[in-house]
C-alpha cells in the first residue's frame, strides 16, 4: 500500500472516532494531532501454543503476559530486531 494513501485511511478511521465522540457530546479540536503509538499482529498459527513458556523462552523483559487478564503476549520493537 502507497505510503500517502495508507496514512489517509489512518486518518480517515480516526475522524470517524472523533465524530462519534462529538456525537457525545466531547469536546474535540478541529485538527486534533494524530499519533500512532501501537500496531498490533495476529496469526493463526493453526496450533495450540503454550504462553507461558513461550514467554519465558523470549525473555521475561521483553515480554508483557498476565494470563489472568488477557490470553496475550505484548512485546516490543527490540526483541523483534535480535
Amino acid at each position: 500500500m502507497h505510503r500517502g494513501k495508507e496514512h489517509r485511511g489512518r486518518k480517515q478511521r480516526a475522524n470517524k472516532v472523533f465524530e462519534k465522540l462529538k456525537a457525545m457530546g466531547i469536546d474535540i479540536p478541529k485538527k486534533p494531532e494524530i499519533t500512532i503509538q501501537n500496531i498490533v499482529a495476529s496469526a493463526d498459527l493453526h496450533t495450540v501454543l503454550n504462553l507461558n513458556a513461550i514467554a519465558i523462552g523470549l525473555g521475561l523483559e521483553n515480554i508483557e503476559y498476565e494470563p489472568e487478564q488477557s490470553p496475550v503476549l505484548c512485546t516490543g520493537c527490540p526483541l523483534l530486531r535480535s
